[in-house]
């Protein structure tokens, strides 16, 4: 017998919009980049605490949870400069 039914997909479906407007009301944070030409990705999310390891922010943006200027980025290494905006698990982080 199937679990869940006609029920959890209405609940799905609801859950689904309070996330988006969830979404919808996080403003964007300012990084500023000191002394530095750029910042390499995984060390923005372990930097700002969006990960607890390292290791963590690797695999993270390997499996393409990490946009950067609205594209999937994989390269865990991606050179951030000023001007870059990255989404990483719904924050707006923009590179100043």
């Amino acid at each position: 017998m199937f679990a869940g039914g006609k029920n959890s997909i209405l609940r799905s479906k609801t859950h689904n919009k309070f996330v988006l407007l969830l979404q919808e009301k996080r403003t964007m944070q300012d990084y500023e980049l000191q002394n530095y030409d750029f910042i390499p990705l995984n060390d923005l999310l372990k930097k700002l605490h969006l990960v607890g390891t390292g290791g963590e922010a690797n695999i993270r943006i390997v499996n393409g949870e990490a946009l950067v200027n609205g594209e999937v980025e994989t390269r865990k290494r991606r050179k951030l400069r000023v001007g870059d905006v990255v989404e990483f698990a719904g924050d707006k982080i923009g590179i100043r």
